[in-house]
């Protein structure tokens, strides 16, 4: 698979030909690489191969940046601050097998983890968050898939629908646990290629 260009390069990009604008109430001006809803829209527009959809994107995301352009800074909507006001509790550091994994796990309240600093080079042809809950060490047997980009829908292990993992430079990522599972019942989690059966890097919870 293609490696993708860093996003936060892409952004650096837009900011410098961008006038930063005053963010409204319901949005706070933060860095882009902590506002996790801006990341996603655009990882869409990178592995989308759309053109309509990237003219249009580009031009949406420059109407959010602000402050000045060397900040690197974007209206990122409140909501997307849910991860900054809950408590963070430190974790560990995921360990790299290969492919470059890093990053500093950090649990949100009960039903969510971010990882800060995120690193991984995107070369896994079926790879994505994978957890258990009773296992010690990473296996294809894991129980909770963990899909990124965040949304409604959680996956079985064997659903080929399974968003592949992308590639990441130091972003900071907030991941959803599914409804059921909470943060304590982890026993590790992993970049897992399912193609593979095999573990990039892990970081163990118990």
């Amino acid at each position: 698979m293609k490696k993708l260009l860093p996003v936060i390069l892409y952004f650096t990009f837009l900011t410098s030909i961008s006038k930063g604008r005053k963010c409204q109430r319901s949005e706070v001006c933060i860095p882009f690489r902590s506002c996790p809803s801006a990341i996603d829209r655009l990882r869409v527009v990178q592995t989308s191969g759309n053109p309509a959809l990237r003219k249009t994107t580009v031009a949406e995301i420059r109407k959010d940046i602000c402050g000045r352009p060397s900040d690197r800074s974007i209206c990122c909507p409140r909501e997307n601050q849910g991860a900054q006001k809950e408590e963070q509790v430190f974790l560990g550091r995921l360990s790299n097998i290969v492919h470059d994994i890093a990053g500093e796990v950090y649990s949100v309240g009960q039903n969510k983890l971010l990882i800060k600093g995120f690193h991984y080079d995107g070369q896994g042809p079926d790879a994505f968050l994978l957890a258990d809950t009773i296992s010690d060490r990473p296996n294809g047997g894991g129980r909770v898939v963990i899909p990124y980009p965040r949304e409604e829908k959680y996956y079985a292990y064997e659903d080929p629908a399974i968003p592949i993992l992308p590639a990441f430079n130091g972003e900071d990522v907030l991941l959803s646990l599914p409804p059921g599972v909470a943060v304590n019942d982890l026993t590790w989690l992993s970049v897992w290629c399912r193609d593979f059966d095999l573990n990039f890097g892990h970081i163990i919870l118990t």
